[in-house]
Formats: C-alpha cells, sequence, structure tokens
C-alpha cells in the first residue's frame, strides 16, 4: 500500500511537473521587425512587432481607399530601423486590393513593387497565433 501510494504520489508530481512545463511552452510567439529587401523590392514585417517597437521608428501597412465612383485602390508602405528607409507601392488590382483588406493588427505583411513604376505587384497577408499582436 505503501508502495502504490509513493508511486501514485510520483506519478502526479511527474504530471504537475510536465503539464506546467508544456504550459510556459504552448503556442509559439514571433515578432518580426520591419524589414525591407530592396535587391527583391520586398517589405516584410507584423504590424503589431512594428507597433510595439521601442524605436519609434518601424511602420507597416497598407491603405485601401476608394473614391466617388467605387474605384478601390490599395497603398502599402514600410519603414525599417536601418536608415530610416521608406518603401511604398499602390495599385488598383481588386485581387491585390481584397488582400490588402484582411490585414489586422496582428497580422504579417509582405508586399513587393515593381522596379519600373512602384506599383505593387505582390501583397501579401498573415493570420496565424503566432504573430505578435498590438499591446493594449
Amino acid at each position: 500500500m505503501r508502495r502504490a501510494r509513493r508511486i501514485a504520489v510520483g506519478i502526479a508530481v511527474v504530471t504537475t511537473v510536465l503539464a506546467t512545463s508544456l504550459a510556459s511552452w504552448a503556442g509559439k510567439q514571433y515578432a518580426s521587425q520591419v524589414v525591407i529587401h530592396d535587391d527583391d523590392r520586398e517589405a516584410i514585417g507584423a504590424l503589431g512587432s512594428a507597433r510595439n517597437s521601442v524605436d519609434g521608428i518601424q511602420e507597416i501597412g497598407c491603405l485601401v481607399s476608394a473614391n466617388f465612383i467605387g474605384a478601390e485602390n490599395v497603398y502599402c508602405f514600410a519603414k525599417r530601423v536601418l536608415n530610416s528607409t521608406f518603401r511604398s507601392c499602390s495599385s488598383s488590382d481588386p485581387k491585390l486590393v481584397d488582400i490588402a483588406k484582411g490585414q489586422s493588427d496582428s497580422s504579417r505583411l509582405v508586399f513587393e513593387w515593381s522596379a519600373s513604376n512602384g506599383a505593387c505587384e505582390y501583397i501579401e497577408v498573415t493570420h496565424a497565433s503566432w504573430w505578435e499582436p498590438k499591446a493594449p
């Protein structure tokens, strides 16, 4: 009986330790600071990470607008810490506009621009639990 009790207590301790350890590791979390790759004409960053950054320089996002006849446009922008480099692009492509509409304060944004005219060629909005949300 005594041995059974020790085994039961041991199992309870191991279970508690494992549960506590797993809880502290539960859920991946990543910050994605604003990065600009001029060679690839690409900007990447999480909106929450840029907003929460302590440098006061980073920014990334897309603005979607429509004129009085309903034509929609998207304007994406990014500013990184290094040299305060700023890049942007714009497009009236309905598919890119729709993708940009999906951004939220906990999204990660990637956009690429044309070397010839600065038009957006690619926009990606990722919603995932691991991206850092905007702090309250």
